[in-house]
């Protein structure tokens, strides 16, 4: 530290200079010290996305931390976009955003730690319109035999109107054909609210929440609730499907099935998990695996799963094998399927053989499109 003599100036003048001169130093080793200042708090708004409608949410994961403290609240908003979107979980990492519309969004992630210093950083979301296909078509009929097929229609905006079965159920006597009618009900925003059938008259309602579906209920000939299935989506992508059953009957049952899917958007692996028996957790129930994927367009999506869900997307292209198998990873069965392709891209015939404690004959079904 340098000295300064001050001649013919009292003991004043020289302590203050002195103090003076400490304090300059003092802060220079400050600038010089980061162990001496405090830190803002690091936040990561997490990767860019980039979604294409129909699909119109997404969730945002973001991250914050503090080295030299505590993170006290953190907050996204939104700083530019087409319109105003729902935003849920604002005040967490996560950010739920639904209700997007197409074009350029901006978000921002504010962390305060406990200093009540700030930090932010900002993802963008880019919506791309719907997706035209020239080549689209919507399956009108899969015929396995003159008495055994099943035949769709449509109305104007191609959203499926009935979806009929029928199947001889009793071997080597054809009279004995059982048929069943769906009908899907719609509400103004063009989502399935109800499926009936016309014969055994038992309804799925279909409930959702900020335009995403949530559940559905199936009921009985009392009208009461015997089954119930709660979704969670990753934008259109189901992750997850937990049921409720035996409600009516009060012995109620909880599975969970939980999808992983591919790099194309194909559903690879079904993990069926069921309530532990001694009350506490989960365990493993069943697995179903796909795979052998062609790179043709799959017809099958709406009727994969029951309650039929019209709008998700099980898988974009046609599996070649499934296999189910137990808890313990035993295989079951395992079904193979072939494919012959029309000239639109989806498959004109398509083959299945199903092992299981040897092999089944093979079933074809043969598809139609409007």
């Amino acid at each position: 530290m340098k000295t300064l003599h001050l001649f013919e100036a009292g003991k004043l003048a020289v302590t203050t200079v002195l103090l003076f001169t400490f304090f300059a130093w003092s802060c220079e080793k400050e600038d010089r010290d980061p162990s001496l200042q405090s830190i803002l708090p690091t936040v990561n708004a997490g990767p860019d996305k980039v979604i294409t409608l129909p699909e119109a949410m997404v969730l945002l994961t973001g991250s914050v931390s503090d080295s030299d403290g505590t993170v006290k609240a953190q907050h996204w908003t939104l700083v530019s976009g087409p319109n105003a979107p729902t935003l849920r979980n604002a005040d967490s990492v996560t950010l739920s955003v639904s209700n997007l519309i197409e074009g350029a969004y901006i978000f921002r992630l504010t962390a305060v730690d406990d200093e009540a210093l700030g930090n932010s950083d900002d993802v963008s979301v880019i919506v791309n319109p719907v997706l035209t296909d020239p080549t689209a078509a919507k399956v009108v009929k899969i015929t396995y035999s003159a008495i055994d097929y099943q035949t769709m229609t449509y109305d104007e905006e191609g959203k499926i109107v009935t979806y009929y079965t029928q199947w001889q159920f009793v071997q080597n006597d054809p009279s004995m054909i059982k048929k069943i009618t769906y009908r899907f009900h719609y509400n103004e925003a063009g989502q399935v609210k109800q499926l009936t059938t016309d014969e055994a008259g038992y309804p799925v309602n279909y409930y959702y929440k900020n335009g995403v579906l949530e559940k559905t209920e199936e009921l009985n000939y009392k009208n009461e609730v015997e089954v119930r299935r709660y979704y969670t989506f990753e934008g259109s992508r189901l992750k997850e499907e937990r049921w409720e059953t035996n409600i009516a009957a009060g012995d109620i049952e909880k599975y969970t099935i939980r999808f992983d899917y591919d790099t194309k958007g194909n559903v690879i692996r079904e993990s069926t998990f069921k309530s532990a028996k001694s009350g506490n957790g989960e365990e493993i129930h069943n697995i179903t695996e796909y795979s052998d994927f062609d790179d043709k367009k799959n017809p099958d999506n709406t009727l994969m799963r029951f309650p039929y869900l019209p709008e998700v997307k099980i898988h974009m292209n046609n599996p070649g094998k499934k296999v189910f198998k137990s808890a313990n990873g035993t295989v079951i069965s395992t079904e193979v399927y072939t494919y012959q392709y029309g000239v639109n891209g989806y498959p004109s015939q398509k083959k299945r053989k199903i092992y299981a404690n040897g092999a089944s004959p093979e079933l074809i079904g043969v598809y139609s499109y409007n």
